[in-house]
């Protein structure tokens, strides 16, 4: 019976793994409208990061708390990411050896304001998900994290990225892993971040009971 019970390595294992669907399955459930992602994503963060922060903490009440909390930050960072992010693409491929207009000194200008939004990008949601402040001031702090802390973005980075492409590698490897990411993908990229994130952000959090007022 102890080999079963919640405190058990098994238990642990396939609760985790119970979190990490139902984050997965809420998270593309609230993403349907695709205008809602950047609020669904910083819903999945702040779950799992509360979930590591309070072991005996429940998933759907935290998940829909911080959904209808961060509703409007986080889609216009979403909003403001996707015109962001076109505009950076574009120029990098005007720019590029291979593009119509190659200038080799704009277009490493042009990456480097890529990497910096993504790190930026990568710590935003989280923080928008944990502190409470002002867009433009949560957006300073991101910043802030990515540069103080270059080796976790990167990481951040490849645990995001990496799945994606592989999936995105061929059309047969598509569809062979597409149930994983129906399941699994987005949670499992969700909970790795919230291993790494809660590390950082605990020294910069009021005692952690100021996470259950979010969830009130």
């Amino acid at each position: 019976m102890r080999f079963f019970s919640n405190d058990s390595l098994f238990g642990r294992i396939f609760g985790t793994l119970g979190d990490i669907i139902t984050v997965n399955l809420l998270f593309l459930v609230c993403s349907l409208p695709l205008v809602t992602i950047g609020a669904s994503w910083t819903a999945a963060c702040y779950t799992l990061i509360h979930k590591r922060c309070m072991a005996d903490a429940s998933i759907v009440q935290p998940f829909f708390a911080s959904f209808r909390a961060n509703l409007k930050q986080s889609t216009l960072v979403w909003l403001g990411m996707l015109v962001i992010g076109w505009i950076l693409l574009t120029d990098i491929r005007i720019f590029a050896p291979n593009g119509p207009y190659p200038v080799l000194p704009v277009y490493i200008l042009f990456l480097l304001l890529a990497c910096i939004g993504a790190f930026t990008a990568l710590f935003l949601f989280p923080v928008i998900a944990c502190f409470e402040n002002s867009l433009k001031k949560l957006i300073v702090q991101a910043f802030l994290f990515a540069c103080g802390k270059p080796h976790v973005a990167v990481l951040m980075l490849f645990i995001a990225a990496v799945p994606v492409m592989l999936s995105l590698s061929s059309a047969v490897v598509f569809w062979a892993v597409l149930i994983l990411w129906v399941f699994l993908g987005f949670g499992a990229i969700a909970w790795l971040h919230s291993l790494l994130l809660t590390s950082v952000f605990r020294p910069y959090l009021s005692p952690i009971e100021d996470m259950e007022s979010q969830d009130a």
